[in-house]
């Protein structure tokens, strides 16, 4: 037997086994696997500004969203904020400053840089990235917590944040980068929408 038989025979086993193993999965979980890969695949091979700018899209889409459905669900409405200040400090301190330190209190839960090498790279435990993403998104709501609109709206960030940090991180770029300059947009685009 040849050195390339031995080759040929070990990548067919592998192939099969990984087709055993997604033979296991559900139809619903295979779907969601296809779509997941698919769009990694996609964000992963754009260039970075273009990752920024769907992330940003992803954002504000995904929390005029849920603005509407925290409308429905509560009575409570998102806080006005009345800073007794000028613009350019507005800024500072909205735009600049606390997306900075809000992005490095979410960055605290590091399981990412355990789970990330291990899971992503393994489709069949995808799944066992999912409370990880939820208690990111939740740790980051916490700092949120001035209503129940907030905290809702706060979720729909975190999710956000923390699954463009993971896909940051398998593009070897820094994922604390990517969720400072999207949570900032976000806050300019409240900052202007509040000001003018």
């Amino acid at each position: 037997m040849g050195l390339q038989e031995v080759s040929e025979n070990r990548s067919m086993n592998e192939i099969t086994l990984k087709l055993k193993s997604l033979r296991n999965l559900s139809k619903t979980r295979l779907t969601f696997l296809a779509i997941f890969l698919t769009v990694k695949r996609a964000l992963i091979k754009v260039e970075f500004w273009q990752f920024l700018l769907i992330a940003c899209l992803i954002n504000v889409g995904l929390k005029l969203l849920v603005e509407q459905l925290a409308l429905i669900l509560t009575t409570e409405r998102p806080v006005q904020y009345d800073f007794d200040m000028d613009f350019l400090n507005k800024f500072m301190w909205i735009v600049v400053i606390v997306p900075l330190l809000e992005s490095f209190f979410f960055v605290i839960i590091e399981l990412y840089k355990l789970v990330l090498s291990r899971i992503l790279r393994k489709p069949k435990r995808l799944m066992t990235l999912l409370p990880v993403v939820i208690a990111s998104a939740l740790v980051f709501a916490s700092t949120h917590n001035q209503n129940t609109f907030h905290l809702i709206y706060a979720v729909s960030g975190g999710l956000v944040y923390s699954i463009f940090y993971l896909l940051a991180q398998l593009r070897k770029e820094s994922g604390l980068l990517v969720i400072y300059l999207v949570h900032a947009f976000w806050n300019l685009l409240v900052l202007l929408t509040e000001n003018f």
